[in-house]
């Protein structure tokens, strides 16, 4: 008769040695695992900040200037930059808002105290290709940029809504959380405010710190007193399309400003047609409620026709006057108070203007 060796207890025993053996060997391998996952996350890390540290050198340049489709008027710009004063890696630091903000604010005021002792067209003409770079940068990242759901518009953000007569009322997130957005009840700039139906659909107009522009559609869910104005609940939404991409960022303003109609004269010069502007003399006062490099908004209480030439006298440091010729591309109705704003993009400003609505809009100036 033959016997198996050792007892049933002894055979438990040894699982549970086996087991705990197992267990132990699976735990070293994960901490192994984690180790050198973190080895090699702080290599990534050491290696980027390596690189962002790194002197920016032709090569460099060479690649940004593909990147962002750059002049060659702002790469030469940027290769006598950095060969004089050992810029960091732009290649690398353009991807940061941060560094963005403050290299270009440093360089403005680096030109506008005139360190190099340039003519005042020469540091007109830096400034210009500061302001330029810039936008090449920041509409490369919109053209990069998406918004795929409400979640992620952060609290504290403003969004407008529009009625059926497209008037504009604005509201701020006040909380979002994961089922809906907790928006101020909305109200136009003579504080009237308005209240969409209870589930109706609505659009909603926003705009991110990038400039780009998004249409929500969402629905009214309900409206509730936690503050004492009130809130609106609205659903998130997934439904979201790009809203048409402005070339130049804009600021709200609130200056008075006066504009006049302007006769036009076509010179041909050879092949060359050039139009010459004449302002008339008859000046109309307005408020300047929009301001861009490239255009502005102006509210009046004359209803003046679209595709008409515009002169326009503003004052943008509260300083000294400037101006600007503009076009009339749209004109709108405000019903409320029964004036006009007219939408107008600037067809003749010259390079010094420019630079001054840069500086305001990038809160360069105040």
């Amino acid at each position: 008769m033959f016997f198996l060796a050792g007892s049933p207890l002894e055979a438990r025993q040894n699982q549970s040695v086996y087991s705990i053996i197992i267990f132990t060997v699976i735990f070293a391998l994960v901490l192994i695992l984690i180790n050198f996952m973190i080895k090699i996350i702080k290599g990534k890390d050491l290696s980027l900040k390596q690189k962002a540290n790194k002197t920016t050198n032709l090569a460099t340049i060479l690649r940004i200037t593909k990147l962002y489709n750059l002049t060659l008027e702002q790469q030469d710009f940027l290769i006598a930059l950095c060969k004089k004063h050992k810029i960091p890696n732009l290649e690398v630091n353009f991807h940061s808002e941060n560094f963005c903000n403050n290299f270009f604010m440093k360089y403005y005021h680096y030109f506008r105290e005139n360190n190099e002792k340039l003519s005042e067209d020469e540091v007109e003409n830096k400034i210009a290709i500061l302001f330029a770079l810039r936008q090449k940068i920041e509409n490369a990242k919109k053209n990069l940029s998406n918004l795929a759901s409400s979640v992620a518009i952060p609290e504290g953000h403003k969004l407008y809504y529009y009625n059926d007569i497209k008037e504009q009322y604005e509201c701020t997130v006040l909380e979002n959380t994961k089922d809906n957005l907790v928006l101020s009840i909305p109200k136009n700039n003579l504080e009237s405010f308005c209240k969409p139906k209870e589930l109706s659909k609505i659009s909603l107009f926003y705009q991110s710190n990038l400039g780009t522009a998004f249409i929500l559609e969402v629905r009214v869910i309900r409206y509730q007193n936690n503050t004492e104005a009130g809130e609106m609940v609205v659903s998130h939404s997934n439904h979201i399309k790009c809203y048409q991409r402005r070339k130049y960022k804009r600021v709200g303003i609130n200056n008075t400003c006066n504009f006049s109609a302007v006769k036009t004269t076509t010179i041909t010069k050879g092949k060359d047609t050039v139009i010459k502007y004449e302002p008339l003399e008859r000046k109309h006062q307005g408020k300047l409620i929009e301001l861009s490099a490239g255009g502005c908004s102006i509210s009046t209480k004359l209803h003046i026709k679209e595709k008409q030439y515009i002169h326009i006298e503003l004052s943008i440091d509260g300083k000294t006057a400037d101006n600007v010729i503009g076009l009339i591309v749209n004109t709108s109705e405000n019903q409320v108070d029964n004036s006009y704003v007219l939408h107008i993009v600037f067809v003749n400003i010259n390079k010094r203007t420019r630079n001054k609505i840069f500086s305001r809009v990038y809160e360069y100036i105040s």
